[in-house]
């Protein structure tokens, strides 16, 4: 991804360039894990509050990462990747939708937390 990119940026895909040819299937192992966590999370309602933030910083990496911020590096370009706009959804899931939406969803949060009550705080919950 570095060719194409300002001078300025290019120390950073150099940087990942490095860190994933050391092990490429690894990092791809580890990319899908977290892939899956999300998902999980997200299908079934399961710590949800760590999965936003996560996600949130999962997906500006992608964006910073695999999709080089997007590109728009040369005149007319417009895209600018689509991750940068999943981490806006993730915020927004996390800020706009109510939390008595949140609680009233089937969700595994609330099973956990009558099971574990320590881990309130990481997931929406029934009160």
């Amino acid at each position: 991804r570095a060719m194409g990119q300002p001078g300025w940026l290019q120390p950073w895909s150099h940087f990942w360039i490095r860190v994933c040819s050391h092990s490429p299937s690894k990092f791809a192992v580890l990319i899908a894990c977290a892939e899956t966590a999300i998902c999980v999370s997200l299908a079934f309602g399961f710590l949800q509050r760590v999965s936003f933030v996560f996600g949130t910083v999962f997906a500006l990496m992608i964006w910073g990462v695999g999709e080089g911020f997007g590109g728009p590096y040369t005149s007319g370009a417009t895209d600018i990747g689509c991750a940068v706009m999943y981490a806006v959804l993730f915020v927004s899931l996390a800020l706009t939708v109510p939390r008595s939406v949140r609680v009233a969803a089937p969700a595994l949060d609330n099973e956990l937390v009558r099971t574990v009550p320590a881990l309130a705080r990481f997931t929406f919950h029934h009160d």
